[in-house]
């Protein structure tokens, strides 16, 4: 964490919960993934532990669980008890957090007139942009170059994967949204979640690229990806 985003070395003088937040994703991560690729149950629960302690640690972490819930939806057959647990979950974090539900209903705003609109698709792009170029495209390009992969240890990760970026977009997009709509919410708070998408969404991509058999392609062709992308985004 400290190589990608060093910036949050200085978080451990002060009273943030940066670093321990996410070396807690981290290993969400490193165990869920582990779990998908040997089937093995512990490894499962161990990483819906450490989301739930996430969540508690930041609300932010609520992304965690809620992508796990979702790729194991999507990988299970037993979908309707999944869809209750889900709604369960959602309807307690609302509860806890109600900054959550105001978040998201924040985004109607949107539609009140022109200006806001064009704030909300200029809020889509800068996240789009910020995050791709901050995280390399590394996990995008995982996701493209693989999505209709008959690598079996992907196709069981990959909604996961998804989700997680979607989520993550949300969050930024919603923040850099509230910031230039309303002013309430500080730059400097919409970098700070900016930053935090950036490094997990980062380490997803990490983790996927060094865990072996998560997916379908040699790391000298991420490589050469990610130059492309790199030079694409210059113009």
């Amino acid at each position: 964490i400290i190589f990608i985003a060093p910036q949050f070395f200085t978080y451990e003088k002060t009273v943030m919960t940066e670093m321990s937040f996410l070396t807690t994703c981290l290993w969400t991560l490193s165990f869920y993934i582990k779990s998908l690729e040997k089937g093995q149950t512990k490894h499962k629960i161990i990483s819906i532990i450490l989301s739930i302690l996430a969540v508690f640690m930041r609300p932010y972490g609520f992304i965690l669980p809620l992508s796990i819930l979702a790729n194991e939806f999507f990988r299970s057959k037993r979908k309707l008890i999944l869809t209750l647990i889900g709604t369960i979950l959602v309807v307690i974090a609302m509860k806890v957090e109600p900054a959550i539900l105001d978040s998201i209903l924040s985004f109607s705003s949107a539609f009140q007139s022109p200006e806001n609109l064009m704030a909300l698709v200029s809020s889509i792009l800068k996240s789009i942009n910020s995050l791709s170029i901050a995280t390399l495209s590394l996990p995008l390009i995982i996701l493209i170059t693989n999505f209709k992969s008959t690598n079996k240890n992907f196709h069981k990760i990959k909604y996961f994967v998804f989700i997680f970026i979607i989520l993550n977009l949300i969050i930024v997009t919603n923040h850099l949204f509230g910031h230039q709509i309303r002013h309430n919410i500080s730059l400097g708070i919409s970098m700070r979640y900016l930053s935090v998408s950036v490094v997990l969404t980062l380490l997803l991509g990490i983790s996927l690229l060094f865990e072996k058999g998560s997916h379908n392609f040699k790391k000298g062709g991420v490589i050469t990806c990610i130059t492309i992308f790199g030079v694409l985004f210059l113009f």
